[in-house]
């Protein structure tokens, strides 16, 4: 198994490999501290073997916040990411989550809890981090669906918005000028991307996250 861990503090990278070898044997670790030396990491991966699993910290240099993950899930879509960060904003939660982080794991977490939450993802779960009470959750609810809304892309969220108006898929094709093929593939890709299933959940998630109001600024 090979492992990238990506954090600015040599303490924070220690600490991880302790873990992760007693998860996994044998381990290959690789360590950065920038995301430029993760980038070079998952380069040289493709030539001298794949990726099996990046750590990663969001305050590092170069990171940006959630424009370094873009970055380094553009450079390996298919390796599976777990953030491990200070910043425990609801909405930064679920908008990586929206861009295939599989877990998300707040700094501080006990040892004991790590290596479960490490070992979930590993074993190819998702781990979500634990909040405090009933308000955190619906927080994150919100959080959540505000970021399946910002991962449409502009064509779905007019399709979306004329199915929130009642219109039929031929009824959509012929207002947006295009085949009722391509209007169920749109809609299909709506129904993913927002965790629903059919149109009147679609309708129902959207509204209730005031995707009216959000639509003018997406940005994409």
């Amino acid at each position: 198994m090979k492992v990238l861990i990506a954090d600015d503090h040599q303490l924070a990278r220690e600490g991880l490999k302790v873990f992760l070898r007693t998860l996994a044997e044998p381990v290959e670790i690789v360590e950065g501290a920038t995301l430029y030396d993760a980038l070079e990491h998952v380069g040289k991966a493709s030539c001298s073997g794949p990726m099996d699993l990046i750590v990663l910290d969001l305050l590092m240099p170069g990171m940006d916040g959630l424009v370094g993950l873009r970055k380094l899930r553009q450079a390996c879509p298919d390796v599976p990411i777990i953030i491990i960060s200070a910043l425990d904003d609801a909405q930064m939660i679920e908008t990586a989550f929206a861009l295939g982080v599989r877990g998300y794991i707040p700094k501080g977490m006990t040892g004991a809890k790590l290596v479960k939450a490490l070992a979930q993802v590993i074993g190819g779960e998702i781990y979500r981090p634990e909040y405090a009470d009933d308000g955190d959750e619906r927080a994150l609810d919100q959080a959540a669906a505000t970021a399946r809304i910002q991962s449409l892309t502009r064509r779905e969220c007019d399709v979306l918005e004329l199915l929130i108006d009642g219109l039929s898929n031929k009824e959509i094709a012929r207002r947006l000028d295009l085949r009722e093929v391509t209007v169920k593939a749109h809609l299909t890709a709506v129904y993913r991307k927002l965790g629903t299933g059919n149109r009147t959940q679609a309708v129902k998630l959207a509204l209730d996250c005031g995707f009216r109001q959000q639509t003018s600024t997406v940005i994409h």
